[in-house]
């Protein structure tokens, strides 16, 4: 026997399917209202009501609730998206290199500010970049861009 888990059926929407207990209890309701004793309830009383109700023969008939109700129920499984194999998106697997462009402008080139993000900003964002694969990084010195 095959295990749960080995079986490669996944939906790619599963919340989908929460929509599924609205259409059950709509179509609870519909043929509730639909029964002789629902209809006319209110009106006859119950001990002479099941002896009044004449039931129709039994010829074979497809109500049309059944109808809209199987309709509804193959949409929202087509809209959970049902598959046979599990792909990730295709975002997930983005291999493009990552660049992070430091610029160091400054007025003079000595300026205070620009040794202080020298000294502390490009081994904090190196030291960020050595965990991303493909990852480089590129500083740009000199005046306004």
């Amino acid at each position: 026997m095959h295990d749960a888990a080995a079986i490669p059926f996944h939906l790619l929407r599963p919340l989908w399917l929460a929509a599924l207990v609205p259409v059950a209890i709509v179509l609870a309701l519909v043929l509730w209202r639909q029964s002789p004793e629902a209809q006319w309830g209110g009106v006859i009383a119950r001990h002479l009501l099941k002896n009044l109700i004449v039931q129709p023969g039994r010829r074979w008939s497809v109500n049309p609730a059944y109808l809209v109700a199987a309709g509804l129920v193959l949409a929202i499984v087509g809209l959970s998206g049902p598959t046979w194999k599990r792909e990730l998106p295709p975002f997930v697997e983005d291999k493009a290199p990552l660049m992070i462009a430091l610029a160091l402008v400054g007025v003079g080139h000595r300026e205070p500010g620009q040794r202080l993000v020298e000294r502390v900003a490009r081994p904090e964002v190196a030291g960020d970049l050595g965990t991303i694969a493909g990852a480089c990084m590129g500083t740009r010195e000199g005046g306004p861009a």
